[in-house]
């Protein structure tokens, strides 16, 4: 399912586009009902601080996906995972 599909170029910083200690990169793809991604993530200190469903999650270390599928950048599904 994935052999095929290459990975992205390493992610950076965008507060600062300096590229990380640690790598990060992803695959996607998707047919006419799904979107399928998978993310490498390398990290040596995973933690967490927040305990609550539906905390505010990115001033902790997280990866989000936001997918716009009418391009507008209003109207899009962001999904945060830490």
């Amino acid at each position: 399912f994935w052999n095929d599909i290459p990975w992205t170029e390493d992610f950076v910083d965008i507060s600062t586009n300096t590229p990380p200690s640690q790598r990060t990169m992803v695959k996607m793809r998707w047919d006419d009902h799904f979107l399928f991604v998978g993310a490498r993530m390398e990290e040596t200190d995973v933690w967490a601080t927040l305990t609550e469903e539906n905390s505010v999650i990115f001033h902790d270390n997280d990866f989000e996906i936001f997918v716009d599928c009418d391009g507008s950048n209003h109207n899009y599904k962001e999904f945060e995972i830490n």
